[in-house]
């Protein structure tokens, strides 16, 4: 039984910091209103990633208001991009909006 009862408060305490901080979640209503997200490709709508999953994703960069690619995933790695959401391995933009995107989505964020 105490074996038990330390693998309950374990499991707890990993759950607790995966919680954003009231900070986090200001940031977060911040950058939602300065964050266009435009799917290209509808995904299945009903599997989405939660905080401290593993996601991969491919992605292109553009500047020049998408006139020319610098960077993609496909072309550098030739695999897909792999990282831990809502963890901050990656800029805050991708998490934000890496977790609004269901299964096979694509979509253009700026």
């Amino acid at each position: 039984e105490i074996e038990s009862e330390d693998e309950e408060a374990s499991s707890a305490d990993e759950e607790d910091e995966l919680v954003p901080t009231e900070e986090e979640l200001l940031e977060l209503k911040r950058d939602e209103e300065n964050m266009v997200m435009v799917t290209k490709f509808p995904g299945n709508d009903v599997d989405f990633p939660k905080v401290g999953d593993i996601v991969r994703c491919h992605f292109q960069i553009f500047i020049n208001d998408g006139k020319d690619m610098i960077e993609t995933s496909r072309k550098k790695h030739h695999r897909a991009f792999e990282f831990v959401i809502g963890t901050g391995q990656v800029i805050p933009g991708w998490d934000r909006a890496v977790i609004q995107m269901s299964v096979q989505q694509r979509c253009m964020c700026t």
